[in-house]
C-alpha cells in the first residue's frame, strides 16, 4: 500500500513538474514580462506539493494504525483462548511464529512482507521490486553464505531439540508413573535409551528451522544379551523387595509433584482470568480504535473530496491563467512588432532630423557669412555715402570751378579772338614789310619757342590759362604744367 501511494505521489509530482516545465518554457518565450501571474502559479505549485506530502503522511499514519489494530486483534484473540497442555502451547507458539514469519518486515523498505527469497528462505520482501533491488544491492553475495550457515545450524539444533525432548519425556514418564525403573543390583546392567523422532511439516521446515513439531517418545529397556523391542518395558520375572520400596517412594514423590502441579494449575487459571480481563480491555480498545479509524477514514475521504475539488478548481484556474498568459503573449508580440515599427520610424525621423540639423548649421553659417557681408556692405554703404557726399561736394566745387572756367574761357576766347585779330594784323604787317623775324634763343642756345615739356617741338597749342605747349604734350595733359590749373580749352596756334 505504501509503495502504491509513493508511486502515485511520484507520478502526481512528475505531472506537476511537467506542468511547471511547460510554464517555464512559456515564461522563457516572454522573458521580458514581469507579471504577478507567474508568482501566483509558483505559489500554487508549492501549495499542491505540500498537500501531496500531507496526504502521504496521513496515509502512513492510517497504515500504521491499521497494523497496530491488527496486532492488538491478534493478541486479544490469542489471549481469549485458553490452551491446556504442552502440545496446544507448542501449537500456539508455532502459529505465532508462523504469523511473524508470514508477515515479517521487508528487508529493504521495512513494510509487512508477503514474499521470501526462494534460495536462503530468510530474507523477506513486500514486492518483486524490493526483491530485485535488494538482490542487486548485494543480497546475491549473502544468500549462499546464509544458506550454508543455515544448513550447518540445522543438525545442531536438531540434536539439541532431541536432547531437550528426551529429558522432557523422561520427566513426563516419571511424573505420571508409567515407568518404574529400579536402581537395584538386578537392574545394574540395564540401560535406558530414548529414541526421539521429530516429525515436522516440510513447508515449516523450509521456512524456519526454529519451529517445533510433534514429538513422539518411544522408551525401550534393553537387557544385556536380549534384542527384543516389542514391549516398551521388560523386567525380570521375579521383582524384589527393593524394587517395591523404590516404587512406593516414587509414588510418594509423584503425589507431591501432583500437588505441585495442581497449585501450578490454579496459578495458571488465575493468570488466565487476568489475561481474559486484559483481552476484554484490548477488545474494547480495538472497537474504540476501529470506530476512531472509521471516523478518520471518513474525515480523510471528505478531505480527499475537498482536495480533489480544490485540485479541479486549481487546474481550471491554471488553465484560465494559461489562456490569459497566451493572450498576453500575443498582445505582447503585437506590442513588440509595433515597438519595432516605431523604432524604425524613430530612426528615420532621427536621420531626417540629423540631415535637417546639418542643413540648419550650414544655413546658420551662411547667414553668419551674410550678416558679416551685410555689415561690411553697410560699412561700405556708409563709406560710399560719405564718399558720395565728398564727391557731391567735389562735384559742386567742380561745377563752381567749371562755371569759373567757363567765364575764364569766355574771357580767354575774347582775348584769343582779340589776339587772333591782333596776330592777323601782325601777319599782315609782317607780310607787308617782308622781313624775317629773328628767332629768340635762351642762354643755353635753345629756341625760346620750344615746348617746356619735351623741349623739341615748337609751342603750337595754348590753354585757357594762357600757357602754351606742343600739341603732342598738350593733348595728354589734364592740368597746366605751369600753373597747375585744370585745362578747360585748347587753342591751336599756327606760328609763322
Amino acid at each position: 500500500m505504501l509503495v502504491y501511494l509513493s508511486s502515485l505521489q511520484l507520478n502526481w509530482l512528475l505531472e506537476l513538474f511537467g506542468l511547471a516545465e511547460k510554464k517555464a518554457t512559456i515564461s522563457d518565450d516572454s522573458s521580458n514580462i514581469n507579471h504577478p501571474c507567474l508568482i501566483f502559479l509558483f505559489i500554487l505549485l508549492i501549495i499542491l506539493i505540500g498537500i501531496g506530502l500531507y496526504f502521504n503522511h496521513l496515509a502512513e499514519n492510517t497504515e500504521y494504525n491499521n497494523n497496530s489494530s491488527e496486532d492488538e486483534v491478534d493478541q486479544s484473540l490469542k489471549e481469549d483462548h485458553y490452551f491446556d497442555g504442552g502440545q496446544q502451547l507448542r501449537h500456539r507458539n508455532a502459529t505465532r511464529r508462523g504469523f511473524v514469519r508470514r508477515y515479517g518486515a521487508c528487508a529493504l523498505c521495512g513494510n509487512l512482507s508477503s514474499k521470501r527469497c526462494s534460495r536462503c528462505k530468510v530474507a523477506r520482501y513486500c514486492s518483486v521490486e524490493c526483491q530485485i533491488s535488494h538482490w542487486r544491492s548485494g543480497h546475491k553475495h549473502e544468500c549462499f553464505e546464509r544458506e550454508t550457515t543455515a544448513d550447518q545450524a540445522r543438525p545442531i539444533h536438531a540434536k539439541k531439540s532431541e536432547g531437550e525432548s528426551t529429558s522432557n519425556g523422561v520427566k513426563l514418564a516419571s511424573d505420571i508413573g508409567e515407568v518404574d525403573v529400579s536402581n537395584g543390583s538386578d537392574f545394574n546392567n540395564l540401560h535406558c535409551s530414548c529414541e526421539v523422532e521429530v516429525l515436522k511439516n516440510s513447508r515449516e521446515e523450509e521456512e524456519n528451522v526454529h519451529s517445533s513439531g510433534t514429538l513422539y517418545l518411544h522408551f525401550y529397556l534393553v537387557v544385556e544379551g536380549t534384542t527384543n523391542s516389542k514391549s516398551p518395558i521388560k523386567g525380570s520375572k521375579d521383582p524384589t523387595k527393593e524394587a517395591q520400596e523404590h516404587g512406593t517412594a516414587k509414588m510418594g514423590q509423584s503425589e507431591d509433584e501432583a500437588t505441585k502441579y495442581r497449585n501450578r494449575i490454579l496459578l495458571l487459571q488465575s493468570e488466565r482470568d487476568h489475561w481474559i480481563k486484559r483481552a476484554n480491555f484490548a477488545r474494547e480498545r480495538f472497537h474504540s480504535l476501529k470506530k476512531e479509524s472509521e471516523h478518520r477514514l471518513f474525515v480523510l475521504k471528505s478531505e480527499k473530496e475537498s482536495i480533489s475539488n480544490a485540485e479541479k478548481k486549481a487546474s481550471n484556474m491554471v488553465h484560465n491563467l494559461h489562456e490569459r498568459l497566451h493572450n498576453m503573449q500575443i498582445a505582447v508580440q503585437k506590442c513588440m512588432s509595433e515597438k519595432r515599427k516605431l523604432e524604425e520610424h524613430l530612426q528615420m525621423v532621427e536621420s531626417d532630423w540629423a540631415k535637417a540639423n546639418n542643413e540648419l548649421q550650414k544655413e546658420k553659417k551662411h547667414v553668419q557669412c551674410l550678416t558679416v557681408e551685410c555689415d561690411k556692405s553697410c560699412e561700405n554703404a556708409q563709406i560710399a555715402k560719405i564718399a558720395a557726399e565728398v564727391v557731391r561736394q567735389e562735384l559742386q566745387e567742380e561745377r563752381e570751378r567749371v562755371q569759373r572756367l567757363k567765364e575764364n574761357v569766355r574771357i580767354a576766347q575774347s582775348r584769343a579772338s582779340f589776339a587772333e585779330a591782333k596776330l592777323s594784323d601782325l601777319h599782315k604787317k609782317i607780310k607787308s614789310k617782308d622781313y624775317k623775324v629773328a628767332v629768340w634763343t635762351d642762354s643755353l642756345g635753345k629756341s625760346a619757342m620750344a615746348c617746356a615739356i619735351c623741349l623739341t617741338n615748337e609751342k603750337d597749342l595754348a590753354f585757357g590759362c594762357g600757357h602754351m605747349t606742343c600739341r603732342d604734350c598738350g593733348s595728354k595733359l589734364s592740368k597746366c604744367p605751369i600753373c597747375r590749373e585744370h585745362i578747360t580749352s585748347h587753342i591751336k596756334l599756327f606760328p609763322g
